[in-house]
């Protein structure tokens, strides 16, 4: 059996490990070309957390970089980055900050995105997507967070139709699940963070490719269908029962259950056996 291990390293050294048995799939044959593209040292961009003043330290980061994307002109008008300071942590507030994210994203497709903005924009927007999942995560705490890391370079494989069988709507504790890996939101994202406007616009990015992007649930969770889809036909357009919009795919165990604990780190490095 093929496993995946990933080694939690404190100053160069290993502090713990999570070793997993990956199922025997297409989607996991896809994922391990994934990661045999990539290097064995990834880019982690966990929620997780060992201080408080590490939460702090992120807060301020994220008022110092909203404050600069407000300088671009695009965003100058609606970018509210004092809210940051001035109303603290709410749901209402990341869903304002993540729609900047989306909307990069959109101008930058459409050719919108000027070359003297875009060298710093571009890795603003992408730190400040990692911040508000560090602070949906953090007020949740660690038990109910999650450890989500890629490898560099990064390597996005489009989903076919042999992989869409192996979706799951729901997340289980300690299983190896792949990453979302798209700019933007699911519908489901939406749902889950009531973010109403976001559905409203039609703007949803369903996933679409399988790459060398994981991610590490520290909770249960099980989507209400029933609720979701009522959700999704009162505020939007788009088709909620497209297993992209709602579903990820879990691709591994963990070989000694027991063996959850993840030490403070400071680098992951990844090895497939």
């Amino acid at each position: 059996m093929t496993k995946f291990i990933v080694k939690l390293l404190y100053d160069g050294n290993e502090n713990s490990r999570l070793e997993y048995n990956l199922y025997d799939n297409p989607v996991v044959d896809t994922f391990i070309e994934t990661v045999n593209f990539g290097s064995d040292v990834p880019i982690y961009h966990t929620s997780m957390t060992f201080s408080k003043s590490e939460v702090v330290n992120n807060w301020v980061e994220m008022y110092q970089l909203a404050k600069k994307l407000a300088e671009f002109p695009a965003y100058s008008n609606s970018l509210q980055f004092n809210r940051v300071i001035e109303e603290g942590y709410s749901q209402d507030l990341l869903n304002h900050l993540h729609w900047f994210v989306e909307e990069f994203e959109v101008l930058d497709l459409k050719g919108e995105m000027p070359d003297e903005y875009k060298s710093w924009v571009g890795p603003a927007i992408s730190r400040i997507n990692d911040l508000i999942h560090n602070m949906e995560n953090d007020f949740v705490g660690y038990n109910s967070s999650w450890l989500g890391f890629r490898m560099e370079p990064f390597k996005k494989i489009p989903i076919t139709q042999e992989h869409l069988q192996y979706f799951t709507p729901d997340y289980a504790k300690h299983k190896l699940f792949l990453g979302y890996s798209e700019v933007g939101k699911t519908l489901k994202h939406m749902y889950e963070a009531n973010d109403i406007e976001a559905a409203k616009r039609g703007q949803s990015n369903p996933k679409a490719h399988i790459t060398n992007e994981v991610m590490i649930p520290y909770f249960n969770s099980k989507l209400n269908y029933p609720e979701y889809e009522i959700w999704c036909q009162q505020h939007t357009p788009e088709d909620p029962t497209d297993p992209r919009q709602y579903c990820q795919f879990e691709i591994g165990e963990l070989v000694d259950p027991t063996n959850t604990e993840i030490k403070k780190f400071n680098g992951i490095a990844v090895e497939i056996t």
